[in-house]
């Protein structure tokens, strides 16, 4: 019953049926349980009380995958991204070329203002294979560097390859918008908006932001 309404993002049910088996079993629960107990609360974004069920599992298996990512997931969503690289970095560890959590390891390095270090690992998760948030990283450190011409020229392909994605459009309409082309930035978004069917709030907020600004 817990994987059935977890499957139909049903968070909060999916738990009760888990801390169910947990209250039954107390530490002789299976650790998957306690992995997810962990991922309903990251899930929930009740980021807080998901850390002790990742951190037993993690007592019982240091080199558990999914213990290790639930634990750097949950620090990121706390905004304490030096506490999720320390998760990160384990599973670095263990598996050095996984272009997800090295993507991760760059997002957290960049939310702390080490742009370089960011840069470095966006470029080795690239070096694995394509992924869309590694590039989006670097055109991030490339518009904060005021490197405009490249930041939108990454934009521009991930616009194209894909349409749907809200984030990468906030970020094009953003550079233009510190260049003060703020006509070009609402162009760049209504383009997203013709393009999908449900656009983010964030994208309908910053078309009202930019519209006062003309």
């Amino acid at each position: 019953m817990g994987h059935l309404h977890y499957d139909f993002k049903e968070f909060d049910s999916a738990r009760h049926y888990w801390e169910r088996m947990y209250e039954l079993r107390g530490q002789e629960v299976d650790i998957r349980v306690l992995t997810s107990l962990g991922n309903c609360h990251r899930k929930l974004r009740t980021y807080e009380r998901g850390i002790p069920f990742f951190e037993q599992a993690l007592q019982r298996d240091p080199q558990n995958f999914y213990a290790l990512y639930g634990l750097a997931d949950c620090y990121r969503g706390l905004q304490q991204p030096d506490e999720s690289l320390v998760y990160w970095h384990r599973i670095l560890d263990i598996d050095e070329k996984n272009k997800v959590i090295l993507t991760r390891a760059g997002d957290a390095y960049r939310s702390m203002g080490d742009l370089d270090q960011a840069e470095t690992y966006y470029r080795r998760a690239l070096n694995v294979q394509f992924d869309l948030y590694a590039i989006l990283g670097l055109a991030i450190i490339h518009r904060k560097q005021k490197r405009f011409d490249d930041a939108i020229a990454a934009l521009e392909d991930l616009a194209k390859n894909a349409p749907e994605n809200g984030r990468v459009f906030l970020e094009l309409a953003e550079c233009y918008e510190d260049q003060g082309r703020i006509a070009e930035a609402l162009a760049i978004l209504s383009r997203h908006m013709e393009a999908t069917r449900s656009p983010a709030r964030s994208v309908q907020r910053k078309i009202t932001d930019l519209t006062a600004k003309l």
